[in-house]
């Protein structure tokens, strides 16, 4: 009996030993795209530590997790730069230092690639910047000493509990004008309550939240960092997200919730939501009609010296609603203002029409087409504008109604 059952193992197929369930192997592995992978596998993944190479000539030796780089590594790029430090869902994340082939030094934080947080740069040894970065970018300079030792109370080194940890999630999901959109210009509230289920402590978890679809104009705020979550216990985390006004179609949108934990507990699988978004067209504010009611005869004309009431008729012809809406009545020369020449309209919602009622009387050396100007602001200053008033001395004008 002994002997069959060896002879069935030392007929069974070596690849098939390698990626059975719950197998831990090592092997040289080369798909058909060209890459080099040598190292650990688990079911099938890489798992563990290995090395692996682009046809490129891109290399990465370090840690992975099922099958994507998790942990630390070093990645050599074909044109001679480097990166040695974190690795979170296959992209640069946390601390490290990258090493530029011009010869500058970054040494900090990374956030999907890219310089987030803070951090320093030397070239030949010598710091020429240091402070905070966001997105790729230099928004604040700081103290070197400041920023290191800022960097090295981030290097915390978390407990591996004797139980795992087991994270799962729920979310909800809510904007402002309650009709289940977001719509352009509109800030919603993304709430994440995390519970530990398993029988240990979970550590360090970060929260990253991706949308699935090619649509521009979302933006989601970072969301904060869990030191620590007890087993049996749940934290709530909100953060926002925002339609931009760059959001130019309209659609469902698929977003994935991925929780990273510090000994590599991550929630699996993903949490998964959706949110419908409906882009509408930014505020145009015109002057729909200007009617006058000349005091002194009724004519509908305006005559030299005559004090003029006349009323301009603003209408919102885009989609989203234009905000804290002010109208300035600006005079040129020969023209005097005889009442109000400033107004408050507050929001002026789509097709919405609010009227301007102003007064003013013009000498016989004012120029024909008279001087007159609405100045039209709103709350972003991006569609702010000066509209001739179109009156003229002596021009029938209609009477209002």
């Amino acid at each position: 009996m002994k002997i069959a059952l060896m002879i069935m193992v030392f007929l069974w197929p070596y690849d098939q030993i390698n990626i059975s369930n719950d197998q831990t192997s090592k092997r040289d592995h080369s798909p058909a795209n060209g890459e080099k992978y040598i190292g650990s596998f688990k079911n099938g993944l890489r798992n563990g530590h290995g090395t692996w190479i682009h046809p490129t000539g891109d290399k990465y030796v370090g840690k992975f997790k099922d099958g994507i780089k998790r942990g630390t590594g070093t990645f050599t790029f074909a044109n001679g730069e480097k990166y040695i430090g974190s690795f979170k869902r296959d992209e640069i994340h946390g601390f490290g230092t990258y090493y530029h082939k011009n010869g500058e030094k970054y040494t900090g934080e990374f956030k999907n690639n890219k310089r987030h947080g803070q951090g320093y740069i030397t070239i030949h040894k010598v710091i020429v910047k240091s402070g905070e970065w966001y997105n790729g970018s230099l928004i604040e300079t700081m103290p070197i000493d400041d920023v290191k030792a800022y960097l090295n109370g981030q290097d915390r080194q978390y407990p591996k509990e004797e139980f795992p940890p087991e994270l799962a999630i729920d979310i909800s999901f809510r904007e402002p004008s309650g009709d289940r959109f977001l719509e352009t210009g509109e800030k919603g509230v993304i709430t994440l309550s995390i519970a530990n289920k398993g029988g240990g402590s979970a550590f360090g978890l970060e929260v990253f939240i991706d949308h699935k679809n090619s649509i521009k104009g979302i933006n989601i705020d970072d969301c904060e960092k869990v030191q620590e979550l007890e087993p049996d216990s749940i934290v709530t985390i909100t953060t926002h997200i925002s339609a931009l006004e760059d959001l130019l179609l309209s659609g469902t949108i698929q977003f994935e919730v991925n929780i990273t934990e510090y000994n590599g507990y991550d929630l699996y699988p993903p949490g998964m939501f959706f949110i419908r978004t409906k882009a509408l067209s930014h505020p145009e504010l015109v002057i729909m009609d200007l009617k006058i009611n000349d005091l002194k005869n009724n004519n509908g004309l305006i005559e030299p010296a005559e004090i003029i009431e006349a009323k301009a008729i603003i209408k919102n012809k885009g989609q989203r609603s234009a905000k804290n809406v002010s109208v300035s009545v600006l005079y040129g020369e020969n023209i005097f203002n005889t009442g109000k020449s400033s107004f408050s309209l507050g929001d002026i919602h789509h097709n919405e029409i609010k009227d301007v009622i102003f007064s003013f009387f013009a000498m016989i050396n004012a120029d024909r087409e008279l001087p007159i100007m609405l100045e039209i602001k709103e709350n972003s200053g991006k569609y702010d504008q000066l509209i001739p008033a179109g009156l003229a001395l002596n021009k029938l004008i209609n009477n209002p109604d």
